[in-house]
């Protein structure tokens, strides 16, 4: 009877020690809400709404339930910032990234929005976010675990006219406990936008934070070590923690039971789904909805769901590109439709696009110009010239044409059957020439 009992329990001990425990990381709640403002009226930079995009992919693939929010205005952001509190309330891990200017007067850290008119020291109270209201979010969810990450040191365009406002932003000391704040540099120094897709930060963040197994701390230490040496020491990160445990992006590998692996194609699935969500549609490469249905297809070729994201993502693009033309950025649109030719290089639209706009652009002479002959029997006229091809030149009408075959060249042939064979200057304030009889003729723009 001893020997039975012994034995249920010795069974019992096993089956329990036995049975596995999910970590932490696997089943705490990860909320993040990211926020990228780029298209500012006064001092635009390239980079935010990049930075943004990207991590919010990056955080997704780290578990969070991530809200992307770009080129947001005062409203969107402080509707956004009650959102992610309430959100917070119900326990996990929070994360505040943010990119985009950012300015401290009197040591209170702004984040400014875009369509924000500051014209006074006093416009940022009202017309910015102030970075207190976030933190007080965070403390009223009482989480326990939240970071803050400020890639918003870039140097501000109101900072000249402010007597109190200081470079780059001053150091939070009111954080609550249980708070991890990033800089993407030092107190009071300036940030750098950067030259590619991404600030030199948000670059190093990218490829730092996919490291399994390292602890928040060592996470950024290694971004400030990067940033360190890469700018020769001009550009060093800051970080203030209260945290008291340990969080990973992403834990260290651990095998896993069969049923616990997500197929390949699901997780391949979700991520493009997510980065069409986040206007990722053809970029960055590798990272972006068109490539990643394209793999899915690879491992699924029956989703149907895939094949209707690729055409989505890349009509999208196409728009953007329409978009950047209808505001004469040749230069974006050239940019698009190359990366979307380099994607589907059997549409030959695509391909006419690019020759199109690899073509110079021809030059903009619509206005009014002063029209003289050198003859002392005609009088210096007005030639008003239209952009739908026509043109006035006192009372005798005519119209105009470009000649592709030679870059700079107008003619322009009037109503009583005269030519005129003009050349325009490089600054496009002049056109010389000459009419049907070889006279000299010479044309000044006006307006």
């Amino acid at each position: 009877m001893k020997s039975i009992f012994v034995r249920i329990i010795i069974i019992s001990l096993i089956f329990f020690f036995t049975i596995p425990c999910p970590s932490p990381a696997q089943t705490e709640r990860r909320t993040a809400l990211v926020i990228g403002n780029s298209n500012y009226e006064s001092s635009p930079l390239k980079n935010p709404v990049n930075d943004a995009s990207d991590i919010a992919i990056t955080l997704q693939k780290a578990g969070f339930t991530v809200v992307l929010k770009k080129n947001a205005d005062l409203q969107t952001m402080e509707e956004s910032i009650e959102e992610f509190g309430n959100l917070l309330k119900r326990g996990g891990v929070g994360l505040f990234y943010y990119a985009g200017h950012g300015l401290q007067i009197n040591g209170v850290n702004y984040l400014i929005p875009v369509g924000a008119r500051i014209n006074k020291e006093t416009d940022a109270k009202y017309k910015a976010l102030d970075v207190g209201r976030l933190l007080d979010e965070m403390s009223n969810a009482n989480n326990g675990l939240n970071m803050v990450i400020l890639d918003a040191c870039r140097d501000n365009p109101f900072s000249r006219s402010f007597r109190s406002a200081g470079r780059g932003l001053a150091i939070i000391n009111t954080a609550p406990v249980g708070t991890f704040i990033s800089y993407s540099t030092g107190p009071g120094q300036i940030a750098q936008d950067g030259d590619g897709r991404n600030s030199p930060f948000t670059a190093a963040l990218l490829e730092t934070i996919k490291v399994p197994g390292l602890p928040v701390e060592q996470v950024f230490k290694r971004v400030r070590q990067k940033l360190d040496t890469a700018s020769g020491g001009k550009q060093v990160p800051w970080e203030l923690s209260s945290i008291k445990g340990d969080f990973y992006f992403h834990p260290a590998a651990k095998p896993a039971s069969v049923e616990a692996v997500e197929p390949s194609s699901v997780s391949l699935w979700k991520q493009a789904q997510f980065a069409y969500d986040a206007g990722n549609f053809a970029e960055p490469e590798g990272e972006n909805a068109i490539e990643l249905a394209r793999q899915t297809l690879h491992d699924n070729s029956g989703n149907s769901a895939a094949k209707d994201l690729i055409t989505k993502a890349a009509s999208a693009y196409e728009n953007q590109a329409k978009l950047a033309l209808s505001r004469e950025d040749r230069n974006s649109a050239l940019r698009i439709y190359r990366r979307l030719f380099k994607l589907f290089p059997e549409r030959e639209n695509y391909l006419k696009e690019i020759v199109a706009l690899e073509k110079p652009a021809m030059p903009d002479i619509t206005g009014t110009w002063n029209w003289s002959v050198r003859s002392p029997f005609v009088p210096d006229r007005m030639n008003i010239i239209k952009s739908d091809g026509t043109c006035n030149l006192n009372n005798m009408t005519g119209r105009w044409v470009y000649k592709k075959d030679a870059e700079n060249n107008f003619i322009f042939y009037w109503s009583n059957n005269w030519t005129h064979s003009m050349t325009l200057s490089k600054d496009e304030l002049m056109m010389t020439g000459t009419d049907d009889w070889g006279t000299r003729v010479t044309g000044r723009k006006i307006k």
